[in-house]
């Protein structure tokens, strides 16, 4: 460990020892085509992301990203960014490189225009704390829900510890049925032209949310560490689209409820019970979701038999100058999975 370290914005060059690095922190192996994706194919990045590395000559010891972000506010559409991933080298941490590393991305936001900045952290974690102190604010939280399908998998899995968390974490009585699928809704990986009226007149409850467009969706479902599924309701008089993904842990596979658009609030319901039959074409032992409190979203999700988590994820802005009062109160916002989970 050499004294002097460099705090720099990352290069392309760099996508190979961030993976590295990245892998050795949290002992997944993500890989090079990951993070190429989730840095360079985002739809609206102008070439070079925003995000810092801290090194120790050639060695990564801090990496913070960020993608950028188009907001929707009843004045239009207004860039900015979203914090991705903050991790530091556990032996180079209480070094004051996290706060260097946040000035030189501050820096560059005002450069390029950027006029808020978002984030999402669990409620009580240690990353909230240190961008709270840094002009990020609390502004609410989003409410997990969950409902499971198969609670045989939770005695499947080995330790008692991962058992007693997985039980503890998600409510039992809240118990759905693999089901049939409703006439009209449709499962595809096919991404129709008719997605774009759809988002235009999606049926909303707030006045902000992250932009939502046919080439956001197609770049959401490349995800080379993805399994997605695209649920499309068809129904004369509606429309709507549900995003969803699978994943396994442990051997238990999970859904992922990451995003639902609609134009009526019996297509959001229509696309909710389609679920039930997704999750059980994935085998999933569980699917969940989540939204700001409050929102028809969220509302949805607990007609369609979900039920709410103790954890919650705190949904965090920082106005980097300008921006109007109403950004500042979390209940002017729809957020869901989809903007929390990049993974």
């Amino acid at each position: 460990m050499s004294g002097d370290l460099t705090i720099r914005l990352m290069e392309r060059s760099d996508i190979e020892n961030i993976a590295e690095f990245m892998g050795s922190i949290y002992g997944i192996e993500y890989g090079k085509e990951y993070w190429e994706w989730k840095l360079y194919a985002h739809p609206w990045n102008s070439g070079t992301p925003l995000s810092t590395l801290a090194m120790d000559g050639d060695k990564v010891v801090s990496f913070y990203a960020t993608i950028p972000m188009h907001f929707v506010s009843p004045d239009g559409i207004i860039e900015g960014n979203q914090i991705l991933d903050l991790a530091t080298d556990p032996a180079y941490r209480r070094r004051g490189i996290f706060r260097k590393e946040m000035e030189l991305l501050t820096e560059e936001m005002k450069k390029r225009g950027h006029r808020w900045s978002v984030g999402f952290a669990m409620e009580k974690g240690l990353s909230i704390q240190g961008l709270l102190t840094m002009g990020y604010s609390h502004v609410g939280n989003l409410v997990q829900v969950a409902k499971v399908y198969d609670s045989s998998s939770f005695s499947k899995r080995e330790g008692g510890v991962a058992k007693k968390a997985m039980r503890s974490a998600f409510s039992i009585k809240a118990r759905g049925n693999y089901g049939d699928i409703p006439p009209g809704i449709i499962l595809t990986d096919h991404m129709p032209r008719s997605i774009e009226a759809l988002l235009s007149n999606a049926k909303r409850d707030r006045r902000l949310w992250v932009e939502r467009s046919r080439e956001w969706l197609e770049w959401r479902i490349k995800n080379p560490r993805g399994n997605y599924d695209l649920l499309l309701d068809t129904k004369e008089g509606s429309s709507g689209y549900l995003l969803y993904a699978s994943s396994s842990q442990n051997g238990m596979v999970q859904g992922h409820i990451l995003d639902c658009l609609a134009t009526s609030e019996d297509s959001y319901l229509r696309l909710f019970k389609a679920v039930d039959h997704l999750a059980g074409l994935k085998k999933a032992a569980i699917v969940r979701s989540q939204g700001m409190r409050g929102s028809r979203f969220l509302a949805h999700l607990g007609t369609s038999g979900f039920a709410k988590q103790a954890a919650k994820t705190a949904f965090i802005i920082r106005d980097l100058g300008g921006s109007a009062k109403e950004i500042g109160e979390g209940s002017n916002w729809h957020v869901c999975l989809a903007d929390t989970d990049h993974g």
